[in-house]
C-alpha cells in the first residue's frame, strides 16, 4: 500500500506517520500520542489498516481506516472493524465513534456496527 506524505506546516512531519508511531507533540491537534494502529493481513499481504484511540474504559474512537484498492469490495474492512470490536468489549469500551466517516458510507458502515456512534457535522 503507498501512501502519499501528507507534511504538517506547523512540524514539517509527516501526518501519517505521526498517527501510525503515536508520536507525541506539545500542539494539541499535532498530538498522537496514544493511538494504536490495527492491521490485517492475508497471506503477509496488507489489506486494511485502522487507527484506534482509546480515551477511557468507555469510548473509543476510529480516526482512520483504509483498505487496499485490491481488496476493496471483499468485506476485509468489516473483518478488520469486527475483530476491533471483540477486541474493545473485553476491555469494557462501550462506544467506537467514526468522526471522520463520508456521509455516503455511513448507512452502510454504522447497520452492521451496532456499537458505532457518529459524531456531528
Amino acid at each position: 500500500m503507498r501512501v502519499e506524505p501528507s507534511e504538517s506546516v506547523e512540524t514539517g512531519r509527516d501526518f501519517v506517520e505521526d498517527v501510525i508511531f503515536s508520536r507525541v507533540s506539545k500542539l494539541k491537534r499535532l498530538n498522537f500520542g496514544g493511538f494504536y494502529t490495527m492491521v490485517l493481513e492475508e497471506n503477509e499481504d496488507l489489506v486494511s489498516v485502522a487507527t484506534l484511540r482509546v480515551y477511557d474504559n468507555r469510548v473509543a474512537e476510529m480516526p482512520l481506516v483504509a483498505t487496499t484498492f485490491r481488496h476493496r469490495r471483499r468485506g476485509m474492512c468489516r473483518v478488520l472493524v469486527d475483530e476491533l470490536e471483540n477486541n474493545l468489549v473485553k476491555l469494557g469500551v462501550e462506544k467506537l465513534v467514526l468522526p471522520s466517516l463520508l456521509p455516503q458510507l455511513r448507512h452502510g458502515i454504522t447497520s452492521g456496527f451496532p456499537a458505532c456512534q457518529m459524531m456531528k457535522e
